[in-house]
């Protein structure tokens, strides 16, 4: 597991005063494997929105 993934699960998140929940991650090309396990260990009632920015090669 990265450190990433077990940060997410040691802290999770704390949204109380925003006025909408948005979790930005991007990733290279070479990220998916990361990105699929950091987003796979997100609890199932998270509710705030996620955008994915991939650099893929064109």
């Amino acid at each position: 597991m990265t450190e990433m993934a077990e940060n997410a699960d040691n802290h999770p998140p704390q949204f109380a005063d925003a006025a909408f929940d948005i979790v930005a991650v991007a990733a290279s090309a070479g990220g998916l494997l990361a990105l699929i396990e950091v987003l796979s260990k997100l609890p199932r009632d998270f509710t705030a929105a996620i955008a994915v920015v991939q650099h893929l090669d064109p």
